[in-house]
């Protein structure tokens, strides 16, 4: 008996020193996705034409550290996942044939863009696994976006300018220097935070909570950007949906917000708020780009006009992410990417038909942080923004835990490698 205990001690401590290590190197891995989540906010300019995201040297950081804890899951890719680069390479490839030289624009911007965005979403997907994980990177992404968000405000009301914070004084930008994609991030945390903050389980508890929920509101209005607006609109349409009462928090901060700067700045805000919210000169700019690219699209039907040739022909990008992929990918590249999006959309629906009660307002919440990047996509072109992706890869992998394996995904052939309590195909 003594003998056998002593055995089993000894497999004790063998498994330990086996298991120690290697939680040790997940936690340092996740800590590195934490400093990537707290610099998503953040671009810096590089004076070429380039801007600098420190969330990126945070990810290659892990993939240097971390490559070999990577893994494909076949819970959170499909088919879309790889048709996606696939059509990427084809476009570049007619680009080259079409203009006749590849551009720095379309392999360093898109190209290589595309696989930094890829890595991300698996090394995400890789090591934040879990439920309860997620739970708190995106507590940590709500809570570093919303003090971003007051800072822009609090430069906004102050009458301050500061570069990379507002534009000229008139529209909040974070420091993103961009009013849309700005917009586009409190407008996803926004929806991930309300959700969960109305029910028994919120990501961020309290007064900081409730403070969170109206600040957040009030930085996308000033943001001025009307394809944020776009993305707030599809929330409170689905809150309506989900609890109408739950509505009525944004509407009130908006209301008030409104009042206070009448209060601030006089009528005369009315005037300079109707101008930035209508900008007509610009959306005739538009509706041409627009008309534009139809005509380029006409050309190109089936496999489109290559990657950055709208850019080539008329110095301008397209604003427009689907009417992107319609014009320089095609109708097939058009289909991937739809296809791509409509998976989340899917995969975050079956979980959360499936889900008991209390891990519904999560799932709910990155259901409608995804649809308002897709109406933010309307405006610009927001398949490059960092955040969506993390929201991509928190609606897969969440799903992948609150809902049972997909059988066409098991039948698939694209499955690499499978977690531990995974069926093999």
């Amino acid at each position: 008996m003594l003998a056998r205990e002593k055995a089993y001690t000894i497999r004790q401590q063998s498994v330990q020193a086996y298991l120690l290590p290697q939680q040790r190197e997940t936690q340092r891995l996740e800590i590195l996705l934490n400093a990537f989540v707290i610099c998503l906010p953040i671009q810096l300019e590089t004076g070429i034409d380039l801007r600098f995201a420190p969330s990126d040297l945070f990810l290659a950081i892990f993939l240097l550290l971390g490559l070999r804890k990577l893994v494909f899951r076949a819970t959170v890719f499909s088919l879309w996942h790889f048709l996606l680069p696939a059509i990427f390479g084809l476009a570049t490839f007619l680009s080259v044939i079409y203009n006749g030289n590849l551009t720095r624009y379309v392999l360093l911007n898109k190209d290589i863009g595309l696989l930094v965005l890829f890595a991300t979403y698996v090394a995400l997907t890789s090591v934040i696994d879990s439920e309860a994980k997620w739970v708190r990177l995106l507590r940590l992404f709500v809570i570093n976006v919303s003090i971003h968000n007051m800072l822009a405000i609090a430069v906004y009301l102050s009458g301050i300018e500061l570069p990379g914070i507002n534009e000229l004084g008139v529209r909040i930008s974070g420091m993103l220097h961009d009013p849309n994609a700005f917009g586009g991030l409190l407008v996803a945390a926004f929806a991930i935070h309300i959700v969960t903050y109305c029910q028994n389980r919120p990501l961020i508890a309290g007064r900081w909570g409730l403070f969170t929920l109206f600040t957040l509101p009030i930085g996308i209005l000033l943001t001025f950007s009307r394809s944020a607006w776009i993305g707030l609109v599809i929330v409170l349409l689905m809150l309506i949906g989900y609890r109408l009462y739950y509505a009525l928090h944004p509407t009130v901060a908006l209301a008030f917000t409104f009042a206070a700067i009448l209060v601030i700045r006089g009528t005369a805000f009315i005037s300079e708020m109707m101008v930035l919210a209508s900008r007509p000169e610009q959306i005739l700019v538009r509706l041409e780009i627009l008309q534009d690219a139809l005509t380029m699209f006409q050309q190109y039907p089936l496999f489109g006009a290559g990657l950055g040739s709208y850019l080539q022909v008329y110095g301008i990008i397209i604003h427009n992410t689907p009417t992107w992929f319609l014009t320089e990918f095609g109708l097939v590249g058009f289909v991937v990417f739809t296809g791509f999006l409509l998976w989340f959309l899917r995969r975050g629906i079956d979980a959360y038909r499936s889900s008991d009660q209390a891990g519904r307002p999560l799932l709910y919440g990155l259901i409608m942080a995804h649809l308002s990047m897709i109406g933010l996509s309307l405006g610009i072109e927001a398949l490059y923004q960092r955040h969506w992706w993390l929201i991509m890869a928190g609606l897969a992998t969440v799903a992948a835990v609150k809902a049972p394996l997909d059988s066409r995904v098991r039948e698939s052939g694209i499955i690499l490698q499978f977690d531990k309590g995974e069926e093999r195909t």
